[in-house]
């Protein structure tokens, strides 16, 4: 059986409490959520069953192998997507990360990977416009800006 949205969005929040914290705890993942304790416990007992966790009743969240898999796989387009959010479409963090929480489920990998390459891209530019500021007064900034970002892009090229 293929995780849901739901359970792999319990997966990734218990997996970033554990990194956070050392150790996930169900009123933890609770309060994060802002759902019940016996909701936690019990998509904790379905991740178990599904074997992306070990989980017995006020014991310790073990991840498998597959889970840790999937946890990262989830952190990875969620953080993504956050940032995505904020830093191209000026979202506010909090209303971001709420909805990159709806959008990492049903979003592919390949677009994850286009969203993440122009992230770094953008990371890349405002580098280069930081060291491009002294020129900022003259004319020479917009092409200082243009020869930047086309060495970036030649880059790109030689890589594929």
């Amino acid at each position: 059986m293929a995780i849901t949205a739901t359970l792999e969005e319990y997966l990734r929040v218990a997996y970033y409490l554990k990194n956070k914290k050392s150790r996930a705890r169900v009123t933890d993942m609770a309060k994060m959520m802002d759902i019940s304790k016996s909701s936690v416990n019990n998509a904790l007992k379905t991740l178990t069953n599904l074997g992306y966790i070990e989980y017995e009743n006020y014991g310790e969240i073990i991840f498998t192998e597959e889970g840790v898999r999937i946890a990262k796989e989830s952190t990875k387009k969620y953080e993504v997507l956050r940032d995505f959010l904020i830093v191209v479409l000026g979202v506010r963090e909090l209303v971001a990360e709420e909805e990159a929480r709806k959008m990492k489920s049903y979003v592919s990998d390949n677009t994850i990977m286009k969203f993440d390459r122009y992230l770094r891209t953008i990371k890349k530019i405002d580098k280069l416009s930081y060291e491009c500021r002294e020129e900022m007064e003259n004319e020479r900034y917009e092409d200082c800006i243009r020869i930047a970002a086309q060495n970036i892009l030649d880059k790109r090229k030689k890589k594929k």
